[in-house]
């Protein structure tokens, strides 16, 4: 599948879980399908800012409904996260109502303008390419919790970023991790080596007390 039919699918799929929402009558069952729809969410998020978008950059360059798709990834992630915080509350439905109004709105205009134009633009290898990495960053977004992905990219988006980035874990840092594992387990070894020497040392003392006592 190349990368424009499958932003349109996953457009299809959250659509019909907003309908699902809506037609929900137990509170449980609204939440449950409120999850999948975050976590969907939060996945394509990541397929379009890490993948779909700067492609469209390299080729087509930074055209205004492009900008505007990039920019509302921050709103709609906001959204998330506070119909999320809200699950349980009087605002829970209110807060997925304006979730779901967002979501349309941003997919009229990405169905309008901008995918279109990638796919009169961008050759069929390029899409099919595109495409496969997107569907397997989206299945590795899906295997996660969406909450540790969602408050980092909201953190940049609040620090002012509007092309966020996923955080890298880099080799200096696995470094520090070990290492800091290392001497922690190094000084626990330490610490139950001497509680041994202290234990014997206290059971020598009491043997010793013990063998003068029967001598008097």
């Amino acid at each position: 599948m190349n990368a424009v039919e499958l932003l349109k699918e996953q457009h299809r799929e959250v659509n019909a879980l907003f309908r699902r929402f809506e037609k929900a009558r137990r509170t449980d069952d609204k939440e449950e399908i409120f999850l999948e729809i975050a976590a969907r969410l939060v996945g394509h998020d990541a397929i379009e800012r890490e993948i779909f978008y700067p492609a469209c950059e390299d080729v087509f360059g930074e055209d205004e409904a492009l900008m505007e798709g990039i920019a509302e990834h921050g709103l709609i992630e906001f959204s998330i996260f506070r119909a999320d915080k809200a699950r349980g509350e009087p605002t829970f439905e209110y807060l997925v109502t304006v979730l779901k109004e967002m979501v349309e709105h941003h997919v009229d205009e990405e169905e309008e303008e901008v995918l279109p134009k990638m796919a009169r633009k961008a050759d069929a290898a390029t899409l099919e390419r595109l495409g496969k990495a997107m569907l397997k960053r989206f299945e590795d977004a899906m295997a996660k919790d969406f909450r540790r992905p969602l408050r980092e990219d909201l953190q940049q988006v609040l620090a002012g970023r509007t092309r966020t980035t996923p955080p890298k874990r880099t080799a200096r840092s696995t470094t520090r991790e070990r290492t800091a594992s290392a001497g922690a387990r190094s000084k626990a070894g330490a610490r139950s080596k001497a509680g041994a020497r202290s234990g014997r040392a206290t059971g020598g003392r009491r043997k010793q007390g013990a063998r003068r006592a029967s001598a008097s």
